[in-house]
């Protein structure tokens, strides 16, 4: 092959090459080219760069020695010298000590060969990390495929594993396995944020991090995407599952360090347990992965094990998810309405708009059940999109009809996808201009974990939204550990106090004291406080005597579909 006009020189980036360029990008191990005279980098694959923790560009204005521990450094310098004094440049098999841009040492086996680039002597290098002692074996039948960004098995490795496994469990019973599957929680979200080339160092060193855990007879594997699979042995019992699936989860929740920036992460997991009654591999790891998704319906941060039980609940779901779509479009989900009663003047003040789901087989569906899944499909932009329009042009229309001082104001909930969404801000200006509703009466509720985001994107997209006159608030105030440091920094109009705290209100010091702190807080900075799950008149008069603005709960009333809720505010009820 001539590649003299395929490669940069030596030393240099270039352009990327058609032949060999192309040939390593599609090599699932690390590879790379190195000039033998000047040690540089010439060309470099993704893998290695996932491995390395560097990005492309970067290795490639490096020396092969920025990769290496010191002293096999100095090693790899003497032999490449005497090298090419003897010319004695055969092909090599050897073990290097590497060191990642983190500084994490690992031991690689490489396989060389020389090149000639341009004229000019080169070494094409290829290398496997040493973690072969947790592959399957290679015997017949066996399918050697690699995941290419991280070096791990693939989904098809693991099937065969687990075949051979289950046919091991039945000739010599005792031993028992299962398989754990673990996801990144939103990690979606992390993608945006860091970039491609940024999530995926952040796999890399999920996928390092979920190795050291591994027994030598026991197997990781990443499934796809942001998921990763283990089979693990002796799982003598639920007890047991759950507690190896906490030890991934605490391990995952240590902080990453990517490109100088703290990464903070959580996992849900699902596992399954081997058994009798299991026939075929294939059943085994979808038991693990409905387990997972029966655990994420729930939240971020759990971890489930299966029980037959969640198959029926996860054949609804995928129902849910087939119709969610058509169900947006036709109509079917529109926003209902909850009371926010004015503490000061005990009048009906807004409403908070919660989306319901009016099937036309299934019947209310509560966004607990629909909203995950709106979230993991992509299809919670859509939604956000229908209620927003729709409450905008409900409460203009009681605006209009009962008339207030100040007017009517409606809350939306903006979730951690939809306010990413670089459409957001178009998305809000839309809705008023569609509806005739005033900037001034449409808050948008964001979690304290989409305000304490500190990224340019988050910056960005809060410039946007307030340049439109609408206002913000935090929801669930009090139940995150990042606010205070940054509260008066947030260009928010209010707080929202967790029912968590009033539900203690009465009858626990404690919740009295941190709802006092956070009302007296929010004072300090100039903010109004909603209290959320008020539920009885002493949960009431309490906050009325902490000089609370607003509250909302099943107290005044649950949320109300539209014609309810007119009903209501005929009334002219006071509380």
């Amino acid at each position: 092959m001539d590649l003299s006009e395929e490669v940069a020189p030596p030393g240099r980036p270039g352009p990327r090459p058609d032949g060999l360029g192309q040939l390593l990008d599609h090599y699932p191990d690390p590879a790379w080219i190195y000039d033998l005279k000047s040690l540089r980098l010439v060309m470099v694959n993704g893998a290695l760069s996932s491995v390395t923790e560097y990005p492309r560009d970067e290795l490639l204005r490096m020396n092969l020695t920025d990769l290496l521990e010191a002293e096999e450094a100095d090693r790899i310098r003497r032999s490449t010298l005497h090298a090419l004094a003897e010319s004695s440049l055969e092909p090599s098999v050897e073990t290097w000590k590497c060191r990642t841009r983190s500084g994490r040492s690992m031991d690689v086996e490489t396989t060389s060969h020389s090149v000639a680039i341009q004229g000019q002597p080169c070494r094409l290098v290829v290398a496997r990390l040493r973690k072969e002692e947790r592959q399957p074996p290679r015997g017949p039948g066996t399918i050697p495929q690699a995941d290419p960004l991280t070096g791990l098995p693939d989904r098809t490795v693991l099937l065969d594993r687990l075949r051979r496994r289950i046919l091991q469990s039945r000739q010599i019973p005792g031993r028992r396995f299962a398989v754990l599957v673990a996801d990144l929680d939103r990690f979606k979200l992390l993608n945006r944020s860091l970039g491609l080339e940024g999530a995926n160092q952040v796999l890399v060193a999920v996928a390092r991090r979920l190795e050291d855990l591994m027994h030598p007879d026991e197997m990781l594997v990443r499934l796809e995407g942001d998921a990763f699979a283990m089979l693990l042995e002796d799982v003598l019992n639920s007890e047991v599952a759950q507690h190896m699936a906490r030890e991934v989860q605490e391990e995952l929740e240590a902080p990453f360090t990517i490109g100088g920036q703290e990464i903070h992460l959580s996992a849900s997991v699902g596992m399954a347990l081997a058994g009798p009654e299991i026939n075929q591999e294939e059943e085994l790891l979808k038991n693990a992965e409905v387990a997972l998704t029966d655990v994420k319906a729930q939240g971020i941060g759990g971890l489930r094990v299966f029980v037959p039980e969640m198959r029926a609940r996860a054949a609804n779901d995928l129902r849910m998810e087939k119709d969610l779509r058509p169900n947006i479009e036709r109509g079917d989900l529109r926003p209902w309405f909850q009371p926010i009663v004015s503490l000061r003047t005990g009048l009906l003040a807004g409403f908070e708009a919660l989306a319901r789901w009016h099937h036309p087989e299934l019947g209310i569906i509560m966004p607990s059940q629909f909203i995950p899944i709106a979230e993991r499909t992509g299809i919670i932009v859509d939604l956000g999109k229908r209620v927003m329009g729709d409450a905008c042009r409900q409460v203009c229309e009681w605006q209009s009809r009962f008339r207030s001082d100040p007017p009517l104001f409606v809350t939306v909930n903006c979730s951690m996808a939809q306010f990413l969404d670089p459409n957001l801000a178009v998305l809000v200006k839309w809705a008023l201009a569609n509806s005739g509703l005033s900037p001034k009466s449409l808050k948008l509720e964001l979690t304290e974990s989409v305000l304490m985001e500190d990224n340019p994107r988050t910056l960005r997209s809060l410039d946007r939204i307030l340049g439109l006159g609408v206002q913000l608030i935090i929801d669930d105030f009090g139940t995150g550990y990042s606010s205070l440091s940054r509260l008066h920094m947030l260009p928010i109009e209010a707080l929202k106090i967790d029912q968590s705290f009033v539900a203690g209100l009465v009858d626990r010091v404690d919740s009295l004291t941190m709802t006092r702190a956070i009302i007296q807080l929010a004072r300090s900075f100039g903010l109004k406080v909603t209290a959320e799950g008020v539920e009885t008149v002493e949960q009431l008069h309490a906050l009325r005597k902490l000089e609370c603005d607003f509250a909302q709960g099943y107290y005044f009333s649950k949320a109300l579909e539209p014609d309810q809720a007119e009903q209501l505010l005929s009334s002219s009820r006071k509380w």
